[in-house]
């Protein structure tokens, strides 16, 4: 009867062991996924200041070409975003997004998206320079 109530015991702890291990390892993982999420939530976030910074540096470079041309120059507004760009620490907004894996890997596929759009966007930066560069080289007729 002993025998019996021990491995009782001992059954009735090895549940609880497993049981309360799985809850604190899926609490680990949510703690963590959350905090991978937020840095996400930032990196996509600097990389909209980033977007926005580059559009503005574009709209002054075809206003640059425009003036050299001998074209009509729209009026560009200074811009200088800061915002959370200056921040080290991550975003803490995201409570209404899922804490999943899935998340993260959303979260990675638009970061690589943007980065691939700014180096798009580089090209076309790069092409203009080389015009206006071109523009500046040219002898000015007196």
């Amino acid at each position: 009867m002993k025998k019996i109530m021990l491995l009782n015991l001992a059954l009735v702890c090895c549940f609880f062991s497993f049981v309360g291990g799985k809850y604190f390892s899926d609490l680990q993982t949510k703690t963590r996924l959350q905090k991978v999420i937020n840095w996400n939530t930032k990196q996509i976030h600097s990389l909209g200041v980033t977007a926005a910074t580059d559009k503005h540096n574009a709209e002054l470079l075809i206003q640059i070409l425009n003036k050299l041309e001998g074209n009509p120059v729209k009026p560009v507004k200074k811009f200088i975003p800061l915002g959370d760009i200056v921040s080290d620490e991550p975003t803490v907004e995201d409570d209404d997004v899922p804490l999943t894996f899935e998340q993260v890997y959303k979260d990675q596929r638009e970061v690589d998206q943007s980065i691939r759009a700014f180096a798009s966007a580089n090209l076309f930066q790069a092409e203009t320079l080389h015009n206006i560069l071109g523009k500046v080289k040219e002898p000015v007729d007196k």
